[in-house]
């Protein structure tokens, strides 16, 4: 099999990273033997990944119990203090297209994230990136539109140390010096570096992105889309922002191919989809907010590049509703049934909350409002819906590829006893169309 090296060139894989919260996956054997001395010195000299004094050896001792102490104004002099109540865009380059923002302890610690199997991404977060999930109280990751430049920003509820990373994090990168103190530096431009300010944050990024957002981070920055987050209020379980007039070139490529490689039998369905792909050119961003573990509002809203861009967006999407309003014409009427009824009830109140309300060139297209117990509990139901129809169909492609390695191990020719090929005269096995195989197989007349 080939190997093939990992690379952050293509920009939609960068998705992946702020998914998953993973750096990479890919190991530096060259540089393996330094990650231990590493890891020891940053344990010893980085401030801000140490919970205490160093003991013998130069091993760090054991913290007290309990939580560790808060940093103070002084643990980072290079950031200024983050504005209450609103995002931290300290470590956000100004160049950023997507911000992503998640809180996996805020909702892990939900009466609905009790519903998921907690127990399980604790194991798997502890056992892939090193942390439990549910210590983490945010996560504010950037791309900009090029791909090169991302950076990942791990918040902490407790101190934490550099020997948590799983060596496979941090193979590749060696103990540097960065503003005064010690971080690893990746050795491959491509991954990532890790730098601590304090000692409940981590920051993952490309080194040159790194060292400018550690430099810049006490200078006022401005561009599309931190002047947009800047004022979004903190603490949502999921917030993204997206700025689609920097990564406009990148959509309509991957469109562009994308209708060179649709079967036949999709075509229809595409050409239906063609009038909603084409509102992308008359969006310049939007914003989606998510709030299910607390009494927050769940919104989607968009920025239109003008007036008229707006008003056509706006009756798009009315026009859309208006089909699903629309009963089938090929369905056969029943006004006798209740059940149809109540279901067209239903589906009427779920449309109350993607009524699009334009001011300008913003469109909010979606709204539900989290004081109101009733909308609050749709967003849950939805998301409950959503994951459960993931795992459905994720069970179900794994029975078909099972059966489909079954069918390719299968023989070709007849089969005889405990799967074994069907033997031909003098006990040579039987090839396709019951003929013998082997080299002195006769050729068929």
């Amino acid at each position: 099999m080939k190997k093939t090296r990992p690379t952050c060139g293509q920009f939609p894989r960068l998705l992946c990273i702020f998914g998953a919260a993973v750096i990479t996956s890919s190991v530096s054997a060259t540089v393996f033997a330094q990650t231990n001395a590493a890891a020891m010195a940053v344990r010893q000299r980085v401030e801000g990944l140490q919970n205490g004094p160093a003991g013998p050896e130069g091993q760090p001792q054991p913290a007290p119990p309990g939580p560790g102490p808060a940093p103070g104004p002084g643990s980072n002099p290079y950031a200024p203090a983050q504005q209450p109540g609103k995002l931290d865009t300290r470590y956000i380059s100004a160049n950023a297209a997507i911000v992503i923002v998640l809180r996996p302890a805020q909702f892990m610690a939900s009466p609905l994230g009790q519903v998921f199997p907690v127990e399980v991404a604790t194991a798997a977060g502890q056992k892939y990136l090193g942390f439990d999930p549910a210590e983490i109280e945010e996560i504010i990751a950037f791309a900009e539109p090029m791909g090169q430049a991302y950076g990942v920003t791990f918040k902490f509820k407790n101190p934490i140390r550099a020997s948590s990373i799983p060596p496979m994090f941090r193979a590749h990168a060696q103990l540097a010096d960065l503003n005064g103190k010690k971080y690893l530096r990746s050795s491959m431009p491509q991954l990532p570096s890790l730098y601590g300010p304090n000692n409940k944050t981590l920051i993952v990024a490309t080194d040159a992105t790194l060292q400018q957002l550690v430099t810049s981070a006490a200078q006022p920055k401005s561009g599309p889309a931190i002047d947009r987050v800047r004022e979004v209020p903190s603490g949502s379980d999921v917030f993204m922002s997206v700025d689609l007039t920097s990564i406009k070139p990148f959509i309509q490529m991957g469109l562009a191919q994308a209708q060179a490689k649709v079967p036949a039998e999709a075509k229809a369905d595409f050409e239906k989809a063609k009038p909603y792909l084409a509102l992308i050119d008359l969006v310049s961003a939007f914003e989606f907010t998510l709030n299910a573990s607390m009494p927050g509002s769940t919104s989607l809203v968009v920025h239109c590049t003008d007036d008229a861009g707006a008003q056509k967006v706006e009756a798009t999407i009315q026009e859309g509703i208006q089909k699903i309003r629309t009963p089938d014409p090929s369905a056969q009427p029943n006004p006798d049934n209740p059940v149809a009824q109540g279901l067209d009830k239903y589906r009427e109140r779920l449309l109350q909350v993607i009524q699009p309300q334009r001011s300008g060139t913003t469109i909010t297209c979606l709204h539900v409002d989290g004081q109101n117990p009733a909308q609050q509990q749709l967003v849950s139901a939805a998301i409950v819906a959503g994951v459960t129809k993931m795992q459905a169909e994720g069970t179900k492609a794994k029975a078909t590829k099972g059966k489909r390695a079954k069918a390719d191990k299968a023989p070709s020719g007849p089969v005889g006893p405990e799967g074994q090929p069907a033997a031909g005269p003098e006990g040579q096995p039987v090839g396709p169309e019951g003929q013998p195989a082997g080299p002195d197989a006769q050729p068929r007349r």
